[in-house]
């Protein structure tokens, strides 16, 4: 989660390029967004569903990652490992003596 202060850091001498959007709510989120508004000190609704939605984005990016993860060949844990560990005990060993 990025810090406000940080957000503001970033977005010094840039202009923020936004649009609006009108979205309608259930009453219970209307006062959930209000009041971790309010407790958590952000300065409008709009930040509180910005950071709900970059939450959504960085959980489907990592479940993108693990999905793309899954996909690579085991083979090539072999491939890159081979011989390694085998050099590596070896001079353990001779280090050891």
């Amino acid at each position: 989660m990025i810090n406000q202060s940080l957000k503001f850091l970033l977005l010094i001498g840039r202009k923020i390029n936004v649009e609006k959007l009108s979205i309608s709510l259930p009453p219970s989120l209307v006062e959930f967004v209000e009041n971790y508004k309010r407790n958590k000190g952000y300065k409008s609704r709009s930040q509180v569903i910005e950071e709900a939605l970059e939450l959504l984005r960085n959980r489907e990016l990592e479940a993108a990652y693990r999905e793309a993860s899954a996909e690579v060949d085991s083979d090539w844990d072999v491939t890159v490992a081979d011989g390694l560990k085998d050099e590596t005990c070896d001079w353990f060993e001779f280090a050891k003596k």
